[in-house]
């Protein structure tokens, strides 16, 4: 199905009217009628926004802190810098809190009143993944109050442990309600599954999964992986952008467009030195050189730009992929001292066919012989989970990899560390200051850790 199609249908509309960078067709429809529009209408804008959300600014900052991308110029040299501000991130929270989770609460209450038990899941699947998202960058943050509109303005902030227990939440009562027959069945508006629900289903685990982890609760946590995916063509991946230039993959339109970034050279040379088969398709070729050339994290120097596997227009935006159930399977195990080389030799199998096409079993089999603690596992994850803010989290719940500050690291913004959290957006400051005052962090606002257990 056409986005454009879709789109002239949709309600793109019950935000205050944000649509990335991308033109997705005229928008007929009555923004102050949201109940007006079919339930199926809402689900495929909510999708193709959250697409965005991920796959644009999220993953793009946070790949810059995890050095896998570098800023080399204007906005992104600063921000690669650690000079990261409340403006910086206006954008992002704008499309998350008056966009998507508007939307969400549409179509989550209108699946309710037209007994439509399916859409109202799949809406709470995708909630689960948004507040996660959400409070895993500023930790605490609107989410019991958020998208009430007119009637509260000013949302009260919720803790991460109160979040985190909402996510489950929701994700357990999605699970039943995707179990129940329905006489309104999700059909191929569906993005991700075309309404399949046994697959939302094992999505729902799958995120249930990558929580629990992230709070330390290992014993879930490996319940939930071993409930989910169990290949590749189930993850929970955006796969529907295209070739058209006002529909096509955030970093392909970011790097075509202003392209301020290069690969990081602490990526790049990891990958050399593994002699990785997916290096050329994560890096581009530096000019005409042959040769694929990381940046140091600050520098504002030349290099490699991203390679075509994102870079380009009908790239993917990972949600959560099989590859990162079964590296979260794989720590689990680590931890508890059991068999961790089975679901991570899967991992690393299934990143280097979804992103080569290909089996490479020597290289799959040389680097899970090459892992024997927690470090060595991340590094493995930190690669495969290319350009996803997962790596991020990584980064803050494990300390690995290792990474050392950026040059020309901001005093100010960071504490001249790498970040630890982002900050709150200046509109959160102007409009909603009594609960920013509660929440907001004393001195650089990038430096307090967030909890992670």
């Amino acid at each position: 199905m056409k986005f454009k199609n879709i789109i002239q249908s949709l309600v793109l509309l019950v935000s205050l009217g944000w649509v990335s960078s991308c033109d997705f067709g005229d928008l007929n429809v009555d923004p102050a009628n949201p109940d007006a529009v079919p339930v199926q209408a809402l689900l495929p804008t909510i999708e193709v926004r959250q697409a965005y959300l991920y796959g644009g600014d999220m993953a793009r900052y946070n790949a810059m802190f995890t050095q896998h991308l570098n800023g080399v110029s204007r906005q992104h040299l600063v921000i690669g810098r650690y000079n990261f501000t409340s403006t910086d991130v206006n954008s992002a929270w704008n499309q998350m809190y008056r966009g998507a989770f508007r939307d969400l609460k549409v179509m989550i209450d209108l699946a309710a009143e037209t007994n439509a038990p399916h859409y109202g899941a799949v809406g709470s699947i995708l909630k689960a993944n948004m507040i996660g998202v959400a409070s895993d960058l500023w930790g605490n943050v609107p989410s019991s109050e958020a998208a009430l509109g007119i009637d509260n303005l000013a949302p009260a902030y919720d803790s991460r442990n109160d979040i985190y227990n909402e996510i489950h939440q929701l994700l357990a009562s999605a699970r039943d309600s995707l179990g129940v027959e329905t006489e309104i069945p999700i059909g191929g508006e569906d993005y991700f599954y075309g309404g399949v629900t046994d697959s939302w289903i094992k999505a729902a685990f799958a995120l249930d999964a990558r929580y629990y982890l992230h709070r330390g609760d290992l014993t879930n946590a490996l319940s939930a992986a071993q409930n989910a995916f169990s290949s590749e063509e189930e993850e929970l991946t955006f796969a529907s952008f295209s070739d058209s230039p006002t529909e096509s993959h955030p970093l392909f339109q970011f790097i075509d467009q202003r392209g301020d970034t290069r690969m990081g050279k602490f990526f790049v040379d990891l990958m050399k030195a593994n002699n990785d088969p997916r290096l050329p398709f994560f890096v581009a070729e530096f000019g005409d050189t042959g040769e694929f050339v990381g940046v140091p994290a600050g520098d504002d120097a030349d290099g490699s730009e991203a390679g075509p596997f994102y870079n380009s227009r009908s790239a993917t935006v990972p949600f959560i992929s099989y590859a990162e159930v079964k590296f979260i399977e794989a720590e689990v195990l680590l931890r508890q001292g059991g068999d961790y080389q089975t679901p991570l030799r899967e991992a690393i199998r299934s990143s280097v066919e979804v992103v080569t096409g290909v089996a490479n079993d020597a290289f799959v089999d040389a680097q899970v012989a090459s892992v024997s603690d927690l470090e060595g596992l991340i590094l493995q994850k930190y690669v495969a989970l290319f350009y996803q803010t997962e790596t991020f989290n990584d980064l803050r719940r494990t300390g690995f990899p290792a990474l050392s500050p950026a040059q020309g690291a901001s005093q100010e913004q960071s504490g001249g560390e790498i970040p630890n959290r982002w900050p709150y957006p200046i509109n959160e400051q102007l409009f909603n200051k009594e609960n920013f005052d509660a929440n907001n962090p004393s001195g650089p606002p990038l430096v307090p850790e967030l909890d992670w257990e």
